[in-house]
């Protein structure tokens, strides 16, 4: 077939259309001819003059005939995109009806001025050119609704484009204009504005956007900006509000009144906390926050009920929330390239998400494959892995505690069958090890074995646990009746004040070198003093109820009672009866020096022991879920480090399938099984969990053999040592004169223990438990040399190191004994009061509680001045004098400080936060028996040797407004003012996890 005969078959083809296609609608015409492959418009258009809306879009279309505005004089849609026109056809100025006119995918590079002669335009689509400059005659266009100019190279608009008062929506997406232009913000009815990827704003958004009030859609992607102003709350009709590809890392405060955002995208960003702002906008349906550098989402993403959409994709997202499983309309959710590797648990929920990616993340629960079967087969997965339980073997924690050299490594390695291992005299803090104890019933058992030398006291505390059998093992060959205390007594209180419902067994070794009756003599004595403890606490405990009661009676606050605390008298009663029903005083005695025989009866002993449920909880859970199982293993898997956070914990039993529901319970049962230590009693420890304690127990090994170095270098040598000094000698030497434990001296500890973490991890860990408080590093030597270095040198070196002061090593080594403090005098006319806090502590007082307490309530002061037993800290400019006053079988922490009717407010201010460490210290000894005092003010002014001491709780109470006094009960009864007895606001305590 010829060209010419094709061009004919065409045209007839085209004709066909014309008249097949030519629909009459409301007396107008339309007719699309998109995509037909054409490079010139038929002819026969001219037959068609009532034509309202023309499609000729998609063809290859260079000019319009000379004729093509004569014919078409109704013509109102014009439609000529995606075409190859280089220059405006000037055919169009003279289609004086035209409302529409679309010219985008195009190659003009301007417009005609003539094109103000198009008085009806409304809708002018120029998108896709390589359009320069707009005419000053499109601000003429007076009826223009809708402008699309995207993808060109405007760099300016004209000066009277605000004249387009019409105008609702405006594109100019993709061109070089370097600023959002003024003239916009005079277009008042703009509805949607797009000003994307643009030169750059590289800057805060305008505050003159507030002005465009009727925005219902604003895309400002890669624009460089770097800040929303707070008028944007202004925009309240706002949508749809694309942000994406920018700078920001936060959101306005007043974000948050855009209450019809449906779309939000604040994608490629640089957010790394979850803008809380977004929580607020609860009509969100779609939110995109992809490849931004969060970490967490919180909880109350749930809050947005109406989400469908959601990307979070190339972030750095570890977990997702759990609440997420309450977005039961989510469609789409995009995690994508985070740090994933568990879904929480119930994902199955979101029956309606169609779209799920979890693509380049190490997700293993549950696995990949299962969740590239979408959600049906995770909620599938899920619910199977909380089906399937498994049994384990028991495993139960011994310790065997004691004074130095009275066989307890012995006695370990006898249990255990080890006949032939040698004594050692060599001092450790604590040996942890894992044993099968085998008579006739295999026991897994892990063993505590405590150091027994003093100055190890201080930190042994915390492995002191529940679920724990305690053999108290007592040398009775070399016991004394004058000794039971430090054999026996000593380490008994510990162990009832720190675990009230443990079980203690007194095991009398070295048998075989005493006589029969001094066996049988002492083990009686040991008995009866050991009852004698008991019989002496319970019935102080019961005066301390009295006396609490009657106190209660005596104050006319008419405050509701409070809940007694766990160290109540009442509750600490209990504490002592059931300690005494666990307490076998009954001495066990045996050999270390023959055959198994006499220590057969112990092995029998233990199985029995274990088998008894109210004694280990461990016997309850021989039967759990897989989960708990995977996760131990994990646990196990971190054994080389120190601790793992609390938040780190979840995240592991989230990966192991652990609800959260469970998440306390197996926490508890792997501490009953000896796999972690957690301090959940504490608040500043409940952040920590410490794998297997082992490394813990390395880094005290290593930190104690030089204190006790230290020690036995001032016990040997208590002059002056003027030889040369190496390094470490240097670093000791500061340990001993000043309880210092300086950066370098941490270093080797750390290198020697073979621990990973950095000394400042290292250093925060142990002033969170109490032992440690920083100070600035002043070194005297260069310790990498041992010489003396300049002032520039030394500021060099340390100004990013940190030396720890340890209050117990000071104590324990005697820096600055016998120092007294008292607080400043005043110098005014006004009468000073003194307010006191009292805390006593019968019988038992722990080792290194005081020494505790004056190193957690360092974040709190700004200066301090420490000798033995007391400091002064100043809360501001309020100086209180801490100190610890020891009797006979009382042990008093004072906190005093000074004040004036005026000021009372701002020496409660200093005082409160003390108190509040001290009751969280104390909490960590629930059996032990204490009570808590304000003293009164009147008292102490009239120095009486027996101040009233009004009882705690009043601090935990409102402070009464009438009577605004409280009558002192001694002497005459004089009436104090309320300011002086109650704290402004009341006192609470630490809320446990």
């Amino acid at each position: 077939m010829t060209a010419s005969e094709g061009d004919k078959k065409l045209k007839a083809e085209y004709l066909r259309e014309l008249m097949c296609r030519g629909i009459a609608l409301e007396e107008q015409w339309q007719l699309s001819l998109w995509d037909k492959g054409l490079e010139r418009v038929p002819s026969e258009l001219t037959q068609l003059a009532e034509l309202h809306v023309l499609d000729l879009g998609g063809n290859n279309l260079k000019e319009l005939p000379a004729s093509f505005s004569h014919y078409l004089t109704n013509l109102g849609v014009l439609d000529l995109k995606k075409n190859n026109f280089v220059s405006f056809p000037e055919q169009i100025l003279d289609l004086a009806s035209v409302t529409e006119l679309d010219l985008s995918y195009n190659k003009l590079k301007s417009i005609p001025p003539e094109i103000n002669q198009l008085q009806r335009l409304q809708k002018f689509f120029l998108s896709q050119n390589y359009i320069q400059v707009l005419p000053n005659a499109v601000c003429e266009l007076f009826l223009l609704e809708e402008l699309d100019i995207s993808y060109n190279y405007l760099t300016y608009l004209p000066a009277k484009f605000g004249q387009l008062k019409r105008l609702r929506t405006l594109d100019l997406d993709h061109n070089k204009i370097p600023y959002i232009p003024p003239q916009v913000f005079e277009l008042r009815e703009l509805v949607e504005f797009d000003f994307s990827h643009n030169t750059a704003i590289s800057g805060p958004l305008p505050c003159n956007i507030a002005f465009l009030t009727n925005l219902q859609v604003l895309w400002l992607s890669s624009n460089g900006l770097t800040l929303l102003p707070n008028c944007i709350q202004e925009l309240v009709l706002l949508e749809e509000l694309i942000l994406d590809n920018n700078k920001l890392h936060n959101l306005p405060c007043d974000f948050k009144h855009l209450q019809r955002v449906k779309v939000l995208n604040l994608g490629f960003n640089c957010y790394e906390i979850f803008p809380h702002a977004v929580l607020a906008l609860n009509r969100v349906e779609e939110l995109f926050l992809s490849r931004n550098k969060l970490s967490h989402i919180p909880e109350e993403i749930s809050l947005l009920q109406h989400l469908r959409v959601l990307w979070l994709d190339h972030n750095n997202v570890e977990s997702i929330p759990d609440s997420i499983t309450r977005l039961v309309n989510m469609e789409e959710l995009s995690v994508q390239g985070n740090r994933l590797k568990c879904l929480p648990e119930g994902f199955g929920k979101l029956s309606n998400l169609d779209c799920l990616d979890v693509s380049e993340n190490p997700l293993l629960q549950p696995p990949l494959d299962v969740c590239k079967n979408g959600v049906k087969a995770i909620a599938a997965f899920q619910e199977e892995l909380q089906r399937i339980k498994v049994s384990v073997a028991p495993r139960f924690k011994l310790a065997l505690v004691g004074r130095k050299q009275s066989g307890k490594t012995q006695l370990k390695h006898s249990l255990n069958g080890d006949l032939n291992v040698p004594s050692t005299t060599s001092s450790k803090f604590l040996n942890i090890s894992a044993m099968t104890f085998d008579s006739g019933t295999c026991v897994d058992t892990v063993v505590y074995d405590f150091g027994g030398n003093g100055m190890y006291h201080f930190a042994q505390q915390f492995f002191f646990t529940e679920s724990c059998l305690y053999l108290l093992v007592v040398n009775l060959c070399k016991y004394r009746d004058s000794t039971f205390w430090d054999d026996v007594g000593f380490w008994l209180s510990v162990i009832i004040a720190r675990v009230p419902y443990a079980c203690v067994c007194i095991v009398g070794t070295h048998v075989d070198q005493c006589k029969e009756d001094e066996v049988e003599g002492r083990s009686l004595d040991i008995h009866k003093k050991i009852s004698q403890i008991f019989s002496d606490m319970k019935t102080k405990s019961h005066l301390l109820s009295i006396a609490n009661s009657m106190e209660e009676l005596l104050q006319e606050s008419s405050a509701p009672t409070s809940v007694p605390s766990p160290s109540s008298p009442t509750r600490r009663t209990k504490y002592f009866q059931s300690s005494q029903n666990r307490v076998l005083s009954a001495v066990l005695p045996i050999s270390l020096a023959d055959d198994q025989s006499s220590v057969k009866h112990i092995q029998d002993l233990l199985p029995y022991l274990y088998s008894n449920v109210q004694l280990f909880r461990n016997n309850n859970c021989l039967t759990v879920h897989t989960t708990w199982v995977h996760l131990e293993d994990m646990i196990k898997e971190r054994q080389e480090t120190l601790f793992i956070t609390l938040e780190d914990f979840h995240g592991m039993a989230a990966i192991a399938g652990v609800p959260k529901r469970q998440r306390l319970e197996v926490l508890q049962w792997l501490e009953d099984r000896g796999s972690l230590l957690y301090l959940g009693n504490n608040p500043h420890l409940r952040k920590y969990v410490i794998p297997t304690s082992v490394n813990l127990v390395k880094l005290f090994n290593r930190l104690f053999s030089y204190a006790l170095r230290a020690l036995s270098e001032q016990q040997a040598s208590p002059h002056p040592n003027t030889t040369p000094a190496s390094s470490i000698q240097l670093v000791t030497e500061d340990l001993l004169l000043n309880g210092v434990v300086s950066p370098y001296l941490l270093n080797a500890v750390l290198q020697e223990a073979g621990l990973v973490e950095l000394p400042e991890v290292v250093g925060r860990f142990l002033c969170d438990l109490g032992m440690f408080f920083p100070i600035p590093y002043h070194p005297s030597h260069n310790a990498a040399t041992g010489e003396e270095g300049t002032s520039q040198q030394q500021d060099a070196v340390g100004k990013d190191l940190v030396s720890y002061s340890v209050p117990w090593f000071r104590h324990k080594l005697g820096c600055q004994t016998g120092l007294r403090l008292t607080l400043p005098y005043y110098h005014t006319t006004v009468q000073i009061e003194t307010l006191q806090i009292k805390c006593c502590i019968w019988h038992f007082c722990p080792p290194g509680l005081f020494e505790r307490f004056t190193a957690t309530i360092h974040p709190h002061i700004v200066h301090r001045m420490d000798v033995s037993n007391s400091c002064i800290v100043y809360r501001g400019k309020v100086p209180v004098l801490v100190e610890l006053k020891v009797s006979q079988d009382l042990s008093c922490m004072l906190l005093t400080t000074k004040l004036t009717q005026v000021n009372s407010w701002s020496a409660w201010q200093a005082v409160v936060p003390l108190v509040k460490e001290l009751c969280a210290l104390l909490e960590e000894w629930p059996g032990m028996l204490q009570s808590l005092h304000v003293v009164c003010p009147h008292c102490l002014q009239q120095g009486s040797t027996e101040p009233h001491e009004f009882p705690g709780r009043l601090l935990t109470l409102p402070r009464p407004r009438e009577p605004a006094t409280v009558r002192c009960p001694k002497g005459e009864g004089v009436d104090l003012s309320v300011a002086l007895v109650y704290p402004p606001e009341p006192i609470t305590t630490f809320e446990s996890v």
